[in-house]
C-alpha cells in the first residue's frame, strides 16, 4: 500500500497554556497523525508541549528542540488516529505564542517511532536541506517551521504543499509538504533566519515498502 496524503489542519494561540483545534481524518487503512508546534514563551527554560491527543487517543513526542527565552519546535506521532472530525488537544509547560498544524496520512507502519534514523541541520540562513537519506527515496514528507523577519517558506521544486499556518506577531509558523520518488528534501525563507531542519525516513505499513520523511524547523533564537 502506498503511502498518500489525507488532509491537514491548523491553529495558531496567543499566551494560553492549552488549547485545541479541529482535524479530520478520513477513511483509510494504517491512518497516521503527525502533530507540529512552532512557539515562543519568555523565560528561563524553553517551553515544552506537555501533552498532545486526538479523540481521545494520546500522542507521543517524537522530537523537540528548544532555547530558553526562544523557540521551541516539536514533532508529535499518533498512529491509528479515529475516523471522523475532532479536536487536537495540547497542553504546555508555560504560556507560549504556538503555531500549530496536524497532517495526516494513509498506509503508515503503526508504531509511536516510523522512522529510519534521524538528520538534523541546524544554522541561519534563507535556506536549509537534507539529502541521502537512510532508508532510500520514496515518499518525502517536509515539515517546517520557521520565525522573526521570514514571511514564508518556498519548498524545493517537486514538493507538494499542504500547509503554511503562520501567527503574527512574533510572526512564526510551520508547514508541510510531500514528494515521492526522492530521498532529500529542501526549503527557502523569504529572509534570512536561524533555522532546525530534522529529516528522517518514514517506513510504509506493507513489508518491503519505506518513504522518505524530511521535517523541518525554522525558528528564531
Amino acid at each position: 500500500m502506498a503511502i498518500t496524503f489525507d488532509s491537514a489542519s491548523s491553529s495558531s494561540c496567543d499566551y494560553r497554556s492549552g488549547g485545541s483545534w479541529s482535524h479530520t481524518v478520513g477513511v483509510g487503512a494504517n491512518r497516521y497523525l503527525f502533530v507540529l508546534f512552532m512557539g515562543y514563551c519568555s523565560g528561563s527554560l524553553p517551553l515544552t508541549i506537555t501533552s498532545a491527543s486526538y479523540n481521545g487517543k494520546s500522542g507521543t513526542k517524537l522530537y523537540s528542540y528548544g532555547q530558553a527565552g526562544s523557540g521551541t519546535f516539536e514533532i508529535w506521532c499518533i498512529p491509528d488516529p479515529p475516523i471522523g472530525t475532532a479536536n487536537i488537544v495540547y497542553t504546555t509547560s508555560g504560556s507560549p505564542s504556538l503555531s500549530m498544524s496536524g497532517v495526516s496520512y494513509f498506509g503508515v507502519e503503526q508504531s509511536d517511532n516510523p522512522f529510519y534514523t534521524a538528520q538534523q541541520d541546524i544554522g541561519s540562513g534563507t535556506s536549509a536541506s537534507v539529502t541521502s537519506l537512510e532508508g532510500g527515496a520514496d515518499f518525502v514528507l517536509a515539515f517546517a517551521s520557521w520565525g522573526s523577519d521570514a514571511a514564508s517558506i518556498t519548498p524545493d521544486a517537486g514538493q507538494n504543499e499542504r500547509v503554511e499556518n503562520i501567527n503574527r506577531p512574533p510572526n512564526r509558523g510551520v508547514w508541510a509538504s510531500d514528494e515521492s520518488n526522492d530521498d532529500k528534501a529542501g526549503i527557502t525563507l523569504s529572509s534570512s533566519a536561524y533555522y532546525i531542519l530534522w529529516a528522517a525516513v518514514l517506513k510504509g505499513a506493507t513489508s518491503g515498502q519505506s518513504a522518505c520523511f524530511s521535517g523541518g524547523a525554522m525558528a528564531i533564537f
